[in-house]
């Protein structure tokens, strides 16, 4: 219950935080246009890659699966021992 209560108020904490932010930037894009447009930008950024870039990330990504699905060793399995009463 203690936890639950802790995230719910983190996250209303996270919200208000969020929405003070969203409405400095509202109001200091007024008086500098240029610099609330960077820090919009600054919380998405826009990647872009081209088809080279891409193709070179795809054979890179294929050739480390290649080397990770090596063969492991197998676990040995622990034998039972079996008491013999006499």
């Amino acid at each position: 219950m203690r936890l639950w209560l802790y995230e719910s108020w983190r996250k209303d904490v996270s919200e208000n935080y969020d929405l003070a932010k969203h409405q400095a930037i509202i109001q200091g894009s007024f008086v500098n246009p240029e610099m609330a447009k960077k820090m919009i930008e600054s919380e998405t950024p826009n990647y872009e890659s081209s088809d080279e870039n891409f193709e070179e990330v795809s054979k890179y990504i294929l050739e480390s699966e290649n080397t990770d699905n090596k063969p492991k060793h197998k676990r040995k399995r622990k034998r039972k021992i079996l008491s013999k009463e006499t």
